[in-house]
């Protein structure tokens, strides 16, 4: 009884701070833009957020995909250990989305008839799935109406628009071309949401995707420094803001560490690519 209470008035206090936050955060980020980003707080926050991961006895899959990227770029060797957990998985699950990793890759066939079969347990995960699923036989206006569909105002919806457009040409079954105006149209409602948004799941997302496709001129360090204020004691990141005990969670903590690995890049060594086969939008 008390408990759910609790919940429901957290979940109350997190309604008014949104409509306080359209007024408060656009203005506390001009104020924020104004601090230089450090080489030595990146390195600080990104050391923290991998020995949070040291002690884990796995990764999630999710995990894997967003920091596999930066290590394969050289941005960080000491994510070596994403290699190791991507072995361990492979050998136990039988994942469509091992595909990013294997485009050769072939859910139900022989090899993996032992292995653990992984389908999709949400409506946005139902489009991914077909994504990754695609060739370049693959009939690309039902599934660009599929991806189109997902548009929730800068949220999870709008992110896994640009996520489908990668995933589509990292994979061979879409061109650059083609996926263009799907980034192009997801971006500014993207931005238009994290301008006044808090350090979260999401609000980490966001950026990354802006970093994946090559778009990091139009990153505001003043999301940058908020993401840097809310890492945990523990070096990882909590999910959204909240009354109530919460932790650090792996998803939310992958996404902040991918963004801070790559910032890192782009101050330091004037990194200024994409992943997954993007290009700047």
């Amino acid at each position: 009884m008390i408990a759910g209470l609790l919940i429901m008035a957290d979940r109350g206090c997190r309604v008014l701070q949104r409509q306080f936050d359209r007024w408060w955060i656009p203005r506390d980020n001009r104020r924020l833009a104004t601090r230089t980003i450090s080489i030595g707080q990146l390195n600080v926050a990104i050391d923290r957020a991998i020995n949070w991961f040291a002690v884990l006895p796995g990764l999630e899959f999710g995990t894997i995909t967003l920091l596999k990227p930066e290590l394969d770029a050289g941005m960080e060797p000491k994510l070596a250990f994403v290699n190791h957990f991507l072995g361990c998985y492979a050998s136990r699950f039988d994942n469509p989305e091992l595909r990013l990793f294997d485009v050769k890759y072939k859910t139900g066939a022989e090899e993996h008839r032992n292995k653990q079969r992984i389908g999709s347990n949400h409506a946005i995960n139902d489009v991914m799935f077909a994504c990754v699923n695609a060739t370049s036989e693959t009939k690309m206006g039902p599934l660009f109406d599929q991806l189109r569909a997902l548009e929730d105002r800068g949220m999870y919806g709008t992110t896994h628009i640009i996520w489908g457009a990668l995933v589509l040409r990292h994979i061979g079954a879409a061109s650059k071309a083609d996926t263009k105006s799907l980034i192009q149209r997801a971006t500014p409602v993207m931005i238009a949401r994290q301008e006044w948004d808090r350090c979260c799941d999401h609000f980490a997302e966001r950026i990354l995707f802006l970093q994946w496709t090559g778009q990091h001129e139009k990153i505001d360090p003043a999301w940058i420094h908020r993401l840097l204020e809310g890492q945990r004691e523990d070096g990882g990141w909590q999910r959204h803001p909240t009354l109530l005990p919460t932790r650090s969670i792996q998803h939310t903590t992958a996404l902040a560490l991918a963004v801070l690995i790559i910032m890192r890049a782009h101050i330091r060594d004037g990194f200024d690519g994409a992943f997954w086969a993007g290009d700047p939008a």
